[in-house]
């Protein structure tokens, strides 16, 4: 079976239009009763989220002369027949700024809002293990807990997200 090389969206989609697609943005309120842990905590993992987030996705057909066409023999452990249809899944992907997102979400749903939204996008990455303490630390700054989950979060690199194949 022929192994295809995945493509990761900044190899694809321009950075620059991306970074002045998010100047343009209009920046939201600043909260005021929003305690600076957790202004502090949505600005590290803003940063670390990616600019990308799959929305749903839906399912093409592809004939099997195009597949044949861009070298695949076989998929999912079968031989491809140049007159088959074949289903195969695409991600729909949009650009996502997460920091008025996570600052949405604290505005409307509170701690267990920000923690859910958190959560939800760090499951399976190398940053879930930092939240898993998020409830209990992000709230209370003087502990050291904190400042050592807010330091790694900071130090882990940014997170992409890849097309399934």
């Amino acid at each position: 079976m022929i192994e295809l090389q995945p493509y990761r969206l900044p190899d694809v989609v321009d950075r620059a239009e991306v970074l002045a697609w998010k100047e343009r943005l209009r920046k939201s309120q600043p909260l005021t009763d929003c305690p600076q842990e957790v202004k502090s905590f949505i600005n590290a993992l803003a940063e670390k989220l990616g600019d990308f987030g799959q929305i749903r996705k839906f399912h093409t057909r592809i004939p099997g002369r195009e597949l044949l066409l861009c070298n695949m023999k076989e998929l999912n452990g079968q031989q491809i027949n140049e007159w088959d249809l074949y289903d195969l899944p695409v991600p729909h992907m949009i650009a996502v700024d997460n920091y008025s997102a996570m600052m949405r979400i604290f505005r409307r749903k509170g701690k267990q809002g920000l923690v859910d939204y958190c959560k939800a996008k760090v499951e399976g990455t190398e940053l879930a293990p930092l939240l898993t303490i998020l409830n209990v630390n992000v709230f209370h700054i003087e502990s050291p807990e904190f400042t050592a989950t807010l330091a790694r979060i900071n130090e882990a690199k940014k997170l992409e997200i890849e097309f399934e194949q």
